[in-house]
């Protein structure tokens, strides 16, 4: 059986409006038999309310509901009880079995399967944790394979995907193969593997996936597979096919939002992140799983690049993505800088960050941020961070939440590539007013100014003298 569980949950509620629809259509088609709902309401057109009220039931998680499909290999069959009584201890082991979900046996392809909607909050209102899900999946998959009798599903070593799915683009493989018989570092070793005589003749000819899987057998397949995917020969291909869209799109585009939105329309994932304090892209191509740091990729699609899109410095509002970005890192500077709740208010103004505080008759009972600019976004803390909450917070100034005291103390270049980030290009036109307060900010932590104590002086000067070590060292080496 292959278990799909969707990558990303989503919280549109016309979304589950619009999947619960499809499956009641294809109900009364004949194509789909409703097997099971946990909340044994028996009736498909209460479905909808039911999940919608127990994902309202809390309040801070926006991505309410989720989907997986489990199918079987073609041939294969279990009649409706064994379906459903696998799809409820497929739904308990992966945790989420005191969720509102539903599950729906389709008859619309070749291969018998079920889809299961589910929300991610319980019924007490409480976030299922995700951790890990697609790990856990795939061994919970491979647990009722044995306990139902079902044929256990061969992964290949080179994609950790079933052998009937490898690769969405077919041709990837052929192209890769004869990518590696001549390439210097993997020739030798394939040939070893193939023969002379077949490589030659792979060389001279063009096959699709299913005539080399024939050709070379499934055992030689999976193992030249192996080969391929230790060389990064299916990566490179990717990573070619991902430049040329980037490049076709960025030549056309009028600014660096225009430039994100257009590869976003384009099927193109990108995000911002923070790798090692610093601000970078990370982009791909979502349908085959294949994502690449902008590091990785040339120089006018990373992060700084585009900060100055074709040698002009960007002045368009920032992006909701690129205002929690910097709230993230000044949150945390301001919390590297603070000695208490007060304080870290203080400080968060003098880097252009408002603290809101969300009260009720009882008092605040929670937090949100948001910069001080014209388009700002408001976010709630856990939106931010869920180790940013009011009383994870409250914790940490009383010295209680030690986890989130190692994060803020344990990182102190974050601070030095920030103001690097932020100072020099990462500025908004309508942010450059706070450039010297932000600037002043800093420095006064850096040198260990600004109520920071004498420990964290100490640990400032040990990463600068680090620093210039290791500039020396270079300046040796060269």
């Amino acid at each position: 059986m292959i278990a799909k569980l969707e990558v990303k949950p989503f919280g549109s509620n016309e979304k589950l409006y619009n999947k619960l629809a499809y499956s009641i259509m294809k109900m009364e088609q004949g194509k789909c038999v409703f097997l099971y709902d946990s909340s044994f309401l028996n009736n498909v057109n209460l479905l909808y309310d039911e999940m919608k009220k127990v994902g309202d039931l809390s309040d801070r998680t926006k991505l309410k509901y989720n989907e997986v499909s489990i199918s079987l290999p073609p041939g294969e069959h279990l009649n409706d009880e064994k379906f459903r009584e696998m799809a409820i201890a497929y739904m308990e082991r992966l945790g989420y079995g005191e969720s509102c979900y539903n599950v729906w046996r389709h008859s619309d392809k070749d291969h018998e399967h079920v889809h299961i909607l589910f929300t991610t909050v319980d019924y007490q209102g409480r976030w299922i944790d995700d951790f890990e899900s697609k790990r856990r999946s795939q061994k919970i998959s491979r647990e009722l394979e044995q306990e139902f009798g079902l044929q256990q599903v061969v992964y290949n070593r080179f994609n950790n995907e079933p052998l009937s799915q490898v690769k969405a683009r077919e041709y990837y493989f052929d192209n890769a193969l004869k990518k590696g018989l001549r390439g210097y570092n993997s020739k030798a070793e394939l040939k070893a593997v193939i023969g002379e005589e077949l490589s030659e003749k792979i060389l001279g000819n063009k096959y699709d996936n299913e005539t080399l899987q024939g050709i070379l057998g499934e055992e030689l397949y999976n193992r030249v597979g192996g080969i391929l995917e230790k060389h990064k020969l299916f990566k490179t291909l990717y990573k070619s096919e991902l430049i040329g869209i980037l490049d076709s799109i960025y030549d056309i585009s009028l600014s660096r939002n225009d430039f994100i939105q257009r590869i976003r329309a384009a099927g193109v994932y990108v995000r911002m992140l923070t790798y090692k304090g610093k601000s970078e892209y990370c982009y791909g191509l979502p349908e085959v799983n294949m994502y690449f740091h902008d590091r990785q990729l040339p120089l006018r699609y990373r992060f700084d690049s585009l900060l100055k899109f074709r040698g002009k410095q960007e002045t368009a509002e920032l992006m909701e993505s690129e205002q929690k970005h910097r709230v993230y890192n000044r949150v945390f500077l301001a919390l590297k800088n603070s000695k208490n709740f007060d304080g870290f208010k203080l400080e968060l103004k003098k880097l252009g960050v408002t603290l809101l505080e969300y009260k009720n008759s009882g008092g605040v009972y929670g937090i949100g941020f948001k910069l001080d600019i014209a388009n700002a976004v408001d976010f709630k803390a856990s939106e931010i961070s869920r180790r940013l909450s009011y009383g994870k917070l409250k914790e940490y100034f009383s010295g209680e939440n030690q986890s989130l005291i190692t994060l803020v103390n344990e990182k102190p270049e974050f601070i030095q590539n920030l103001m690097e980030d932020e100072l020099a290009g990462g500025l908004g036109e309508k942010e450059e007013r706070r450039g010297s307060i932000l600037h002043s900010a800093v420095v006064s932590h850096l040198m260990g100014t600004g109520g920071s104590d004498k420990d964290e002086q100490d640990e400032s000067d040990d990463f600068l003298k680090k620093k210039k070590k290791k500039r020396k060292d270079r300046e040796h080496d060269i």
